[in-house]
């Protein structure tokens, strides 16, 4: 037996995002639910989920949502590229590389051991480095 559940009658709104008019989610048997329906970005269904899956009661969710084509598709590949280069200009803003007789040195503050991890993995994979001293802090 399946169940519409609706907080609101044409959409789901989570934490004062409206998902979609036409995301829904069903109840099955033992606190398992399922969500039907269509969006337009990835992150409102992720969104859906992660509410859902806070309710009280529910011990499964199986996202069936799906995330709608755009008229945009050929330059998806562009903003994801875009959007990579201008995160790592933010977090490796503060590295500061010295190269010397295939010594690479880098020097800087960053925010986790991954982000520590990053430099010095791009300094290694460079050709004419022999060896890389890692000076990096993590905040």
């Amino acid at each position: 037996m399946q169940t519409l559940i609706s907080p609101k009658p044409s959409c789901l709104h989570c934490a004062g995002r409206r998902v979609s008019p036409r995301a829904r989610f069903t109840s099955k048997w033992r606190g398992c639910v399922t969500l039907v329906g269509d969006v337009d970005w990835g992150y409102q269904s992720n969104l859906a989920e992660k509410v859902v899956s806070r309710m009280r009661g529910v011990m499964g969710v199986a996202n069936r949502i799906a995330v709608r084509n755009s008229d945009a598709v050929a330059h998806v590949a562009e903003h994801i590229s875009a959007a990579l280069a201008r995160r790592a200009q933010r977090e490796f803003a503060g590295i500061h590389v010295t190269v010397e007789n295939g010594v690479a040195t880098l020097r800087g503050k960053v925010s986790s051991l991954r982000d520590r991890r990053a430099p010095c993995g791009a300094a290694w994979a460079t050709r004419g480095v022999r060896r890389v001293v890692d000076e990096l802090v993590v905040e």
